[in-house]
C-alpha cells in the first residue's frame, strides 16, 4: 500500500483518500495517466479517456 500512496504523490495526487477531490478534469487526468504509466493497474480496469465526454479531453488525444 505504501508504493501506491508514493506512486499518487509522485504523480501529483494530494488528497490520497479521494474524497472531496475538486481537481479539474485535466489535471486528474494527467494524474491517472501518470499512475497507469508507471505500471500501476486498477482491479475494475477503469480506463478514463474511454468514459463519454471525458475522451474529448486533449489529454486522451494518444489514448482513445
Amino acid at each position: 500500500m505504501e508504493d501506491v500512496k508514493s506512486g499518487m504523490r509522485a504523480c501529483g495526487y494530494t488528497n490520497l483518500a479521494g474524497t472531496g477531490d475538486k481537481t479539474p478534469i485535466d489535471q486528474a487526468l494527467k494524474r491517472f495517466y501518470c499512475m497507469k504509466d508507471s505500471g500501476f493497474t486498477r482491479k475494475d480496469n477503469l480506463d478514463l479517456c474511454k468514459q463519454g465526454r471525458i475522451g474529448e479531453s486533449p489529454i486522451c488525444e494518444d489514448r482513445r
